[in-house]
Parts: structure tokens; sequence; C-alpha cells
């Protein structure tokens, strides 16, 4: 009855043992108070969707405010200012209808005969319930009353607002005289200071906090916390040659102070800086390069989200077959010799996941060196191509719930394994919410990318028309290194999967195409009418699985091992009425393709390869189109 995204999940209750096997815990014997007889509870698994009562729904709403007062200016020759205060909120709420009610569920399936041999339910006798209706799920008598019973609604609502205060001050300190003899500007500098603060609060219904939604797959527990920052930063530019022997030469350095106060009572401070040089030979070519050093300070759900039992990973090499002597990571998590855990088809299961309070930033440096060709004979021409390596330390990941469990079956690592608590009596990490993985967020291991950016633009006069305009943007991916601080470091570029796909261990929520682009076509009438055509590519990848890395690689279904590079067109008009008026008209995805598709595993003990989360619908919706052609209009009004 639970179904995810993707596959009807496992549902797991206590309800009347007939002829249905008991994986679950030995029946126990319960006294009827209304007959006084005895009769046994069991455990079934119920693999059914609620095809009678149609689809989930979830309506969300957001309603966004945000103001700016400020006010800038001289003072002076050499010195500018410039303040202002933002404040930004954003009003947020979800209706999320059309679900099971778990414990009405349980009510609707717990069935006697009643009254001539009419089945009713156990709760319409006793009295607990006088409302339940009988859920036939053996037959096809599944009545509207039953549905109307056990649908159920649950309400969000949060608010997120941020508060900006910002002053700083300009110079151009060549009016002093610091600039070098063979530049005309001199030295220019930027000195400031900053306060934000972001808060949040989450409240949710008692539907959501007691997980009795059964599309949810765990409680949604209210969010409250906040921080503010404060900061001191400085900026410096320094031209050293404009012109002459050669035509450009310049420096640049900046720094940042910040000091956190989390509502929690926690603090801490960071320091970033960058140092930048660009060089140009000549006009028509240039060179850049930098070095960078940044920090990213945990979020608010980062540091104040529950922590609850949720899903979290999508495989259990321990499941499915009978345990053997031989199997000794299976052993150090609890289970023994011929136990054989029952697999989820849907292939979630279970970790204990949250916010950590005592996060701290994590620290990254990046590296880029670049090259920037504008050519004298090709008027209008831009091309620039750079090199980036950026490595994070100090990552804020969890080790990744199947990590941790292919970790622990691969070594039998003690530590490792005594983040797995299975249930005491079958095994399992997704029956029951007492067998999970731990799988909170830590100040654990890090990330490290390597690629090519390429961007080139071009335009041109065609007659008394109007103007051609071309733009080209592309990414290499040539590393996408993980390292989760638990099993070996992984490489993810060109990947997809249960592990290069969800998120875990610092890898982005999404397949990692080597290779990707957008390329726009653009024709802009002297009449105001603009058209232009844009061809988005998305590089084929392979599952992570099929990876001779032992943290990727395991069994796969070979049917969706690659999935094919994906070729999308838009087509976009505009109109430009007076000075005021812009009118908007376009379709994407013009051919309607649909996405590739990915399996969720299978029975056989192929591993799971559409991760509940960046998985929706058997696709990845923040790649591809998932709902093929997409019409829209629009109007843009200057006052």
């Amino acid at each position: 009855v639970c179904d995810n995204e993707n596959l009807v999940n496992g549902f797991l209750g206590a309800f009347p043992l007939t002829a249905v096997s008991n994986p679950g815990p030995a029946p126990v014997n319960f006294i009827d108070p209304t007959t006084g007889a005895t009769y046994n509870k069991g455990f079934f698994q119920l693999l059914r969707r609620n095809v009678e009562g149609g689809p989930r729904n979830a309506d969300f709403q957001h309603t966004q405010f945000r103001g700016v007062i400020g006010t800038k200016g001289d003072l002076g020759s050499a010195w500018s200012y410039d303040a202002f205060y933002q404040y930004g909120r954003t009003n947020y709420s979800q209706v999320y209808s059309n679900e099971f009610s778990v414990a009405r569920l349980n009510n609707a399936l717990d069935v006697v005969a009643g009254p001539g041999g009419t089945p009713i339910c156990r709760s319409v006798r006793n009295g607990t319930d006088p409302n339940c209706v009988p859920y036939d799920i053996f037959g096809l008598n599944v009545t509207p009353a039953a549905i109307n019973y056990l649908s159920a609604q649950g309400f969000q609502r949060a608010v997120i607002s941020e508060q900006i205060a910002n002053a700083s001050f300009t110079g151009q300190l060549g009016e002093y005289g610091l600039k070098t003899p063979w530049a005309d500007d001199g030295l220019a500098v930027n000195i400031g200071a900053e306060y934000r603060r972001e808060a949040l609060d989450l409240q949710t219904d008692n539907a959501f906090q007691t997980g009795d939604l059964t599309g949810q797959g765990a409680p949604t527990k209210p969010v409250s916390g906040s921080f503010k920052v404060t900061e001191f930063f400085g900026e410096a530019q320094f031209p050293i040659v404009d012109g002459g022997f050669i035509d450009k030469l310049s420096l640049s350095a900046g720094y940042r102070y910040s000091h956190y106060e989390i509502s929690n009572g926690n603090k801490f401070n960071t320091d970033t800086y960058k140092f930048g040089v660009d060089f140009a030979p000549i006009k028509d070519i240039s060179f850049r390069a930098s070095y960078n050093r940044a920090v990213r300070a945990p979020n608010l759900q980062e540091l104040f989200a529950p922590n609850i039992v949720a899903l979290d990973g999508s495989t259990d090499p321990c499941a499915g077959f009978a345990i053997t002597a031989a199997d000794t990571g299976c052993l150090a998590q609890g289970l023994h010799v011929g136990q054989i855990v029952a697999s989820n088809p849907a292939g979630q299961y279970n970790g204990l996941i949250g916010g950590t309070s005592t996060l701290r930033p994590e620290r990254a440096t990046t590296k880029t060196v670049g090259v920037i060709l504008q050519p004298r004979f090709l008027p209008r021409f831009a091309l620039t191509v750079d090199y980036y390596d950026i490595k994070i330390g100090s990552a804020i990941q969890g080790f990744g719930a199947d990590a941790i469990v292919n970790t622990c079956t691969a070594t039998a690592d003690p530590t490792v394994c005594a983040l797995i608590h299975r249930n005491p009596v079958n095994g399992s990490l997704w029956l029951t919410p007492d067998g999970f993985i731990t799988d909170l967020s830590q100040n654990i291991g890090g990330v490290q990318t390597k690629g090519v950016d390429i961007a080139a633009t071009y335009s041109h006069e065609i007659g008394n028309l109007g103007s051609l305009s071309l733009a080209f943007n592309g990414t290499y991916l040539d590393k996408f290194t993980i390292d989760n601080g638990l099993s070996t470091p992984y490489d993810c570029a060109g990947l997809y999967g249960s592990t290069c796909s969800t998120g875990q261990g610092g890898t982005p929520a999404a397949p990692n195409a080597k290779w990707r682009h957008k390329a726009r076509a653009s024709f802009n009438f002297n009449n105001g009418i603009g058209v232009s055509l844009q061809w988005r590519y998305f590089g084929p990848v392979h599952v992570d699985f099929s990876s001779t890395n032992p943290t990727l690689a395991g069994n796969f279904d070979a049917f969706s091992s690659r999935l094919g590079a994906q070729n999308y067109f838009d087509l976009a008009t505009t109109f430009k009425l007076a000075d005021h008026y812009n009118f908007r008209l376009g379709v994407n995805n013009i051919l309607d393709r649909q996405p590739p598709l990915v399996t969720s595993g299978r029975a056989d003990g192929t591993r799971n390869q559409c991760p509940t989360g960046p998985c929706n619908g058997n696709t990845y919706p923040a790649v591809y189109d998932a709902l093929g052609r997409f019409i829209y209009a629009g109007i843009t009004l200057d006052f």
C-alpha cells in the first residue's frame, strides 16, 4: 500500500494471520475484548497500489516577498559608498492529499465476521473506531466507502526569512598616485562589512509528524532554527600594465572574515581569500588564473533537521539468500547462519538521517586557468576556455547508507558495522523502523572535481533586418572523485546509479555526464520581434555498478546499464511593444522527446539503479525533461 515514486514499497503492519506467510515475528495470542476469544496477529507484506483511489496529490505554494532600501554616492574624487538593507521572506505551504492512513489501514485490514456473517472491522465490533470500512485487498470489491475511510491528508507550512545589511566603500587610489607608470588607472580597493540573519520555521500536522501517511516513507517533523553572521571584507584590483609593450597585466586579491552565531549556541569563524592574475600580451588573446579558498557553512536543514528513520539506502547485500558461515560481514551485523533476510522489491532501505548541530564549515580550494580569444579579424567573436580543479575538504556529508552496509559486508570492520541496526527478529533494514543504518551528516572526507568550461559568443548584423547572435556553453567533466571517509574513493564522472546519483557521500543528486552543453541561435528583428532556437545536449552515462572500483562495483540490470545521450530543442519568441512591454512565447522540447527510463531493481537480486530522491518516476527529472513538451507564455511590464 505504501508506494514510492517508482515501485510499490513494502508495508508492514500487524494484521490477522490467515493463509499468509509470516516473515516477521512469531504470532502472538491476543484476547478479543468483545468475545474474550484468543486470536493470533502476524505480519505480512502487502504490495498493492491504491488504483481505485487514484494518484497521490501534492499541492505546493510558495509566496515570496523582497524589499530593499539603500543609498550610494561619492565621497570626493577618490571614494564612493554603497549601503543597503534587504529583507526577504518565503511563505511555503503544502497540502498532500489522497494518501492512506496507516492507523486506519490497520483497522480496515483487521476484519472479522459481523451480524449475519457480513465482514466488519474488529474496531467496529469493539467500538474503538465505528467508522471503519473493510478494505478487500484479495478481491475486486474495493468500495468507495473503503477508499474514503482510508484516505488522509497532510498539511505543512513554513516561513523562511533572510535579512542583509551591507555597507562598503570603494576607493580609486590612483587619485593619490598609487599606480604604475605603465597604467592609466591605479590601485582600486573595496572594503566593507555585512550582517546576515537567516531563519527557518517549518510546522507539520499530526499526520506528517506521526508518519501516518503511507506514501511518505517516514515522519516529517517540525524544524526551527536560525543563524546570524557578521563579516568584514576587502578586495583589491591593481593594474600593472594597460597598453604599451604588452596589452594588459593586472593583479587582484580579496579577503573575507566571517563570525557565525547559531541559535543553538554554537559559534565559529571562517576566513576566505583569493588571488588572481590577468595577462594579455596582445589584444587578441588574454590569459587568466586564480586561486581561491572558499567555505560553505552548514545550512539550516543540515543543522536543525530532526533525526528520523527514513528511506536512505538502496541496497542490502545480506538480503535474499541464506546466510552461511563464510558471510562474515553479514554475521558481524547480527545475522545468523541459515537466516534469510527479505529484500525490498522497491530497493529502499531505512537510515537514521537528519541534522547535526555541531557541524563546522566545509572548505574548498579552487584553482582555475583560462584563455580568452577575441581575434580582431573576426569582430564580435569571443571564445573562453577555462580549466578548473575544485577540492572540498571536511565536507558536510554522511558516509552514505549503501557505503556503510557494503563496507561492513566486505570487511566486517566493527566500527563500520556498529552503524547498522537490524531488526532483532527478521534482520530487516526496511520492514520496521527499528531496522536502519545510522547516516547522519558529519564533517568527513571530501570531493574533488576537475574539468573544462568552454563558452563562445558571436553576433553579426544582417543588413536592415536585424542581428544574428550565436552562443555556446559547454562543460567537460574529467573527474568527480568522492571520498566519503569510509570506503575506497570513487570517481563518478560519466556514471549514474544508487551511489553516484543519490547525493550520499558528497555526490550530486543527478547523473554525471562527461559532456553537456547548450547552444543558442537568436535573431532579433529591428521591429522588436525576436526568435531563438536552443539545443540542449546531455551526454551518455553508465550505471555505477559497472565500475571496477570496489565501492561501486556490483550486479546490475544490463537493460538500463547505459542511458544514452539526450538532445532537446527549444524555441522561444519575444515581441517588444513600445518601451515598456515585452511578450514571450516558447516551447521547450519541441520534439516531445521522452526521458530515458531506469530500472528500480528486481527480485532476482539485481541491485537498485534508480535511487529514491533524485530518481522519480523511473527517471531523473532534475536532468531530463520528464514531462516532455512544455509550452509557456509570459509578459513583462516596465514602469
